[in-house]
């Protein structure tokens, strides 16, 4: 699968390690218009629904999915309003939710959904490169 990684915007850039203010992204951001159907990239176990920011802050509402992968490499989906829950099996096939609407918080940003991978490395969360892990799977990344 071809995918589109956001450029840089009045929000910023959408590649992996992006500086932001005083720290990092931690993801990739991959192009997406508003309701559009989201598919994992990575078949696996629906891990994880959360949200990525406070419920009393702007943004609020947003949504995230995580799908962790036979390897245990959990890949997290966020601005994405899920169609799935805990426990699910899915596979590249899958619809785990669909895209949400950014442009409402973030006037400007290209629409999109970011997409993170952490592995475990003796007991602790280590964010991967996620256009690494992409390629290595077989997806094209531009």
């Amino acid at each position: 699968m071809k995918l589109t990684v956001r450029g840089t915007d009045r929000w910023g850039s959408g590649d992996y390690y992006a500086t932001r203010g005083d720290r990092h992204h931690n993801g990739v951001d991959i192009v997406v218009k508003p309701g559009q159907h989201v598919r994992p990239l990575v078949g696996g176990k629906v891990t994880k629904i959360g949200f990525p920011y406070p419920p009393s802050a702007p943004g609020g509402y947003l949504r995230y999915v995580q799908v962790t992968d036979d390897h245990g490499f959990e890949l997290r989906y966020f601005y994405v309003m899920p169609s799935v829950i805990v426990g699910q099996h899915v596979t590249t096939e899958s619809i785990i939710g669909v895209a949400e609407n950014l442009t409402s918080l973030y006037e400007g940003i290209t629409d999109h959904y970011h997409f993170e991978v952490l592995m475990n490395i003796n007991g602790k969360k280590v964010f991967v490169n996620p256009v690494q892990f992409l390629v290595a799977v077989g997806h094209e990344v531009n």
